[in-house]
């Protein structure tokens, strides 16, 4: 189990924010499901295709987890990307979405 329902990564280069999907109610908590969204400046430092966001998103999401908890997480059973990021920032900041993108967090300020 996690220490955390969810986390802000201040300073992280590509992950933005981590939720643990099954800590909500009603939900199984095996196996712990995740979502984790990229930060901006991730997202838009190229053209991303999807498997190559689950590949190295989940890179860097493993490797926090690593020094977060102190030991190696089990490798996943699922790993899915999806694109959010135009819908996620046009309803909280009311701007224009900019460019395609895999899941994209809105930029902290």
């Amino acid at each position: 189990p996690m220490p955390w329902d969810a986390a802000v990564l201040e300073g992280h280069r590509s992950i933005a924010w981590v939720a643990v999907n099954s800590s909500k109610p009603e939900r199984a908590r095996v196996p712990q499901c995740f979502m984790v969204f990229s930060t901006k400046e991730w997202a838009d430092w190229k053209q991303w295709g999807k498997r190559e966001v689950e590949r190295d998103l989940l890179s860097e999401f493993l490797d926090t987890l690593h020094k977060v908890l102190g030991q190696r997480p089990p490798k996943p059973c699922f790993v899915l990307s999806g694109r959010w990021g135009n819908n996620t920032e046009t309803v909280l900041t009311g701007e224009r979405p900019s460019g395609e993108f895999p899941v994209r967090a809105i930029g902290f300020r």
